[in-house]
């Protein structure tokens, strides 16, 4: 038997707690991708908080935030992978 279910839309502290806190966050998992190229790379807390609050308005939940984080870093990862 089918059945439909609705979930609450997150709240932003959930997703903040999705973009660092959770064991393989996004965080986690582009600090160790730029690292395997020898590049450091840190999220200040007003950044963090400015792709929550456009995750938060596109309504994306944790699918928008990876989105987001792709938009934002593929020219950097594009751009080092070339020169290193």
């Amino acid at each position: 038997m089918p059945s439909v279910t609705t979930l609450s839309p997150l709240s932003m502290s959930d997703l903040r707690r999705i973009l660092t806190e959770v064991r393989g966050s996004l965080i986690s998992q582009y600090t160790a991708l730029f690292g395997y190229s020898g590049i450091e790379i840190k999220f200040t807390s007003k950044a963090l908080d400015e792709i929550c609050h456009k995750a938060f308005q596109r309504g994306g939940g944790a699918r928008g935030l990876r989105g987001i984080m792709v938009c934002l870093l593929q020219w950097w990862w594009l751009r080092s992978s070339h020169t290193i």
